[in-house]
Formats: C-alpha cells, structure tokens, sequence
C-alpha cells in the first residue's frame, strides 16, 4: 500500500482545485480543497500516521466531511475515483499549462476547448505558429509572452530542486515576510503553491497598505 506523505496529497488536492477551476466549477469548492492543501502542507504531522491510529481526520483545521471521505478511500485503496473521474473530463496535463506565466484557468480552459490544447510542448507549438492571438482578450504581445514564460520554463527544468527541499525553506521566507509591519498577508505562489514536484524558484505574494 503506498504510504502518502502530506505533501503528496497537498499536492494532490491542489491539482483537484487547479482542474475544478478550470471545469468553472463553485468558487467556494475550489477553495475548500486548496485550504485544505495549505493545511496539510504545514500540519507538522504525518496525516497518513493520523489517518493510520484511526484520527477522525475532519478535526484537521480545513478537512470537512467530503474531503476527509476522500482521503480515506484514497489512504485505503491506493486510488481516488474523484480524481479519476475528473481527468476524465478534464485532461491532468492542464495542471502543467498553468504553470506557463500569462497562462490562468480561464485561458487554459480556452486553449483547451478552441485549439484542443493540453500540454507546454502543444501550446508552444501553436504560439510560434501564431494560433493564439485570435483568441478572445489574447493578441500577438500577449502571444509572445507566453512564448517567452514557456522559454523561461524550459530554462528552470534544468536547475529545479524537489519540493521537500523548496518547501521548507518557503515557509522559514514566509515566516520572515510575514514580520515585516507594511505585511498585511503574505503567501506563497507559482510552482510551490501548484505543489509541482520539482521546484525552479520561490515566488511569493505579499499584500500592504502602505505608500510604494
């Protein structure tokens, strides 16, 4: 049976969260699964241990009664009929196009249904043939954009690092940002919040009040 560390089903919630938003399913759904993940990724234990002593895991702060059913089919059986059945309507590789700069849930969804795109490599091919200009609230500066993120990811592929080390080293960041006084809310984004597995930098978003 595959032992499921926190970060893999952190990663796994978020993905779910990433494809709901991109199917344009309930904004507070979407939600419920990324807090979720947020939770688990900075639990401090095992949640596969806890799930293992027979802890009800809806005490986890973020955890309700359907995610919590979720991850004990997905502990019990190795296997996650919701996620199944949700890549079947919505192809997994979408995850990865998010991870394009310029590229949110509403574009890939669009790549996706107008051009039938679904991975990097298929969405750098149109973009260099021109094909995503035409499409709405797009145009050939933005075209070109994504061309070039699609560029800068293929350059950090090379010198990337795995989350178990990115992600620890994120949260001593955050920790740091999140002292400052001008810091209203500080959190992590791109890469580390997808959860991908290998990591190229540290992106963060902070919000303040206060005067540039």
């Amino acid at each position: 049976m595959t032992r499921y560390t926190n970060q893999d089903v952190a990663r796994l919630l978020t993905n779910i969260g990433d494809l709901l938003e991109i199917k344009g399913e309930n904004r507070f759904k979407i939600l419920a699964y990324r807090k979720a993940a947020d939770n688990i990724d900075g639990l401090g234990q095992d949640l596969y241990g806890l799930w293992e002593s027979g802890q009800n895991l809806q005490e986890i702060e973020g955890i309700g009664q359907a995610i919590a059913d979720k991850l004990d089919e997905l502990f019990s059986s190795g296997n996650l009929g919701f996620w199944e059945r949700l890549i079947a309507e919505v192809p997994e590789s979408l995850v990865e196009v998010l991870a394009i700069p310029e590229v949110g849930p509403k574009l890939a969804k669009t790549m996706w249904q107008e051009l039938d795109l679904t991975t990097v490599e298929e969405v750098k091919a149109a973009a260099e043939a021109g094909q995503l200009r035409d499409l709405p609230r797009m145009g050939a500066k933005k075209e070109a954009r994504i061309l070039a993120g699609i560029e800068t990811l293929a350059r950090r592929e090379t010198d990337r690092v795995h989350l178990g080390v990115a992600w620890p080293l994120a949260q001593r960041v955050l920790a740091v940002l999140a002292e400052l006084p001008e810091a209203l809310k500080v959190e992590v984004a791109g890469s580390l919040r997808r959860r991908r597995e290998t990591i190229g930098d540290l992106d963060f978003l902070a919000a303040t009040d206060a005067d540039s």
